[in-house]
């Protein structure tokens, strides 16, 4: 059965002190009870040691997990990590972190709006984007299914398909 709400998955790192930094990991979005599990799993790399290097920390927690961390769920929670450790670095130097990252590289950057997997038949993902589109946004990212001359245009799963997938 498929999840009535969306959930969250926010990872904290405290200090001795009074900082703490908080990263957000979209794991959450989809597998939330996980990710504290795969938080602990990196925790020892990281006790005891500073923000001074965290391109270093993670090459650490990377090397560690390598074989089932270069992608899926064990990469995207490092990603939440590293967040929180540049939030905590932030913090404890008084500066926003994209100075530490370097500086400002624009003054303005464009949205765009991401809606999940789109809507069917045709005329309903059109409305999806004409609703984007009042809302201002100038892009947007939707899932399209697939296009199949042979069986008619446009493919979504059918209902037992979908049932299948969410069981």
């Amino acid at each position: 059965m498929p999840r009535k709400r969306r959930s969250a998955a926010f990872i904290e790192i405290t200090t001795d002190g009074p900082h703490t930094g908080i990263g957000e990991t979209y794991a959450g979005y989809f597998c939330p009870e996980a990710v504290p599990a795969i938080v602990e799993f990196f925790k020892p790399i990281l006790v005891g040691q500073t923000v001074d290097d965290i391109p270093e920390l993670w090459r650490r927690m990377y090397h560690c997990g390598n074989f089932w961390c270069r992608v899926g769920l064990g990469s995207i929670v490092l990603t939440g990590i590293e967040a929180a450790l540049w939030d905590l670095k932030g913090k404890m130097t008084g500066l926003p972190v994209y100075e530490l990252l370097g500086g400002r590289k624009h003054e303005e950057l464009e949205c765009y709006a991401t809606g999940g997997p789109s809507n069917y038949p045709l005329d309903r993902l059109a409305a999806k984007m004409d609703h984007y589109l009042s809302l201002g946004f100038r892009g947007f990212k939707i899932g399209v299914g697939s296009y199949s001359l042979s069986q008619g245009g446009y493919l979504a799963p059918s209902p037992n398909e979908a049932a299948d997938f969410e069981a």
